[in-house]
């Protein structure tokens, strides 16, 4: 339907996949900076993980009072 016929597999031309390559690489220099910035703001804000006993108890248990799948529990 929406297909030009300019592709890879259809002309061997390398073309439309370099723009598609160069867009991905485009939005990763963007994005990933961003997200690391804001990632170590949380980080040095509030936290990002939770305490040792929570990790060995669970997060269901520590915050929630209760396994939310008892089934699967040892």
């Amino acid at each position: 339907l929406f297909a030009t016929g300019s592709g890879l597999f259809t002309t061997g031309g390398a073309g439309q996949l370099l723009i598609q390559l160069a867009g991905a690489g485009a939005t990763f220099l963007m994005v990933f900076p961003l997200m690391f910035i804001l990632a170590k703001a949380i980080d040095r804000s509030m936290g990002i993980r939770v305490s040792e006993f929570c990790e060995i108890t669970g997060l269901d248990t520590t915050e929630f009072g209760g396994a939310a799948y008892p089934d699967f529990v040892n």
